[in-house]
């Protein structure tokens, strides 16, 4: 995919930022300015947050048409308006940079193309990059090296039940049966702390795959996991997740829980996305809102499978994005399937596979 980077860049938290757009060797600068539009687009996004858990009115497809045309007029403007009009045809990553909390926490996911209508849409794939220096990915794995998965599943008692098989038989599905000779699973269910560090530690993974529940605890993002005595929750912090997992190989970490996107976004460890990427792992997947557990499958499904073909994880996302919208839009009554929105792509700059195959 061809990359657009946009850089929103803050000046000592004035009323503007700086936005630099860059394609190849074309650029563009433009001020954006911190205004009520803003504060507009961050309170639309709260607002599905809530819809999904059942505490607001889903919006209207047009609502939400109109929302993600108002998420590209609010970038793409000015000179950056021109240089986005002057990309070529075919999939287009748009990287997403930026050091404001507001920023961050806008849902820029749901952002609607006028020339890529309607969304989602496989050539356009929205990724947040994270600032980071002296952090790079590990080795992309060739064809026919194993592709080691680590999946994991909690259940506290204290929490309402997640059924992991069902997830799991996705990924035998999707990727397993693709890939007979190339990827392995490795399963803990009820996971503990212990049961994590054990499993990390005796030996290397490229993709962590959680599927359980996430939380946020004064403001910072957490897993959870079980108590080994108890059964009931252990919130792991994303800043403990990520020194877990760092210098393990890791080139996929695929978050199958709640929040796991959403924290205290002016801070790198605040959310276990950010925390993750900071650490070294190239490319997570997290949700920025709750997501009902009917939404995980087909996402992930079609992520898998998507990979197993050899894409990257940019038209993997892409295609989970697609798979969502269609696979629940029955189900959502006269409110707009929002669902597919949700997931973000954290990722390093210069990482686009997670895996290379000769098919």
């Amino acid at each position: 995919m061809i990359s657009f980077d946009l850089f929103l860049l803050d000046v000592r938290k004035s009323k503007s930022v700086v936005a630099l757009a860059r394609r190849g060797a074309d650029t563009a600068i433009e001020q954006i300015p911190i205004d009520a539009a803003l504060t507009d687009l961050v309170d639309f996004g709260r607002l599905i947050g809530k819809a999904v858990n059942g505490n607001a009115q889903r919006p209207s497809g047009p609502d939400l048409e109109a929302f993600g045309t108002r998420l590209f007029d609010f970038l793409f403007r000015g000179q950056l308006r021109d240089l986005y009009n002057r990309l070529p045809t075919g999939p287009v990553s748009l990287q997403i940079l930026s050091d404001r909390s507001e920023l961050r926490e806008v849902p820029w996911e749901y952002l609607s193309a006028p020339d890529r209508m309607p969304v989602p849409h496989r050539d356009r794939s929205v990724i947040r990059i994270h600032p980071t220096c002296g952090v790079y990915g590990a080795t992309v794995k060739k064809a026919r090296e194993k592709i080691r998965v680590l999946f994991v599943s909690a259940e506290p008692v204290d929490q309402p039940d997640v059924d992991w098989r069902d997830m799991k038989a996705v990924l035998d599905r999707y990727l397993v049966a693709q890939m007979p000779n190339e990827a392995t699973i490795e399963v803990i269910e009820g996971a503990t702390r212990a049961d994590l560090l054990k499993a990390i530690t005796r030996k290397s993974f490229d993709v962590f795959h959680f599927f359980g529940h996430g939380d946020l605890r004064n403001g910072i993002g957490h897993l959870v996991l079980q108590d080994a005595k108890s059964g009931k929750s252990d919130f792991l912090s994303a800043e403990d997740l990520a020194v877990a997992l760092a210098g393990r190989g890791v080139q996929l970490a695929l978050l199958s829980a709640c929040l796991s996107g959403a924290g205290k976004y002016d801070d790198d460890f605040g959310t276990i996305a950010t925390a993750l990427i900071k650490t070294g792992i190239p490319a997570v997947v997290a949700n920025q809102y709750s997501i009902p557990i009917k939404s995980i499958a087909p996402f992930v499904g079609a992520i898998y499978a998507s990979l197993a073909q050899g894409d990257g994880i940019d038209q993997a996302v892409a295609s989970g994005r697609v798979a969502l919208k269609l696979g629940l839009a029955s189900t959502t009554g006269t409110g707009a399937v929002v669902e597919w929105g949700i997931p973000t792509l954290y990722r390093l700059a210069d990482f686009q596979h997670v895996f290379e195959r000769v098919l």
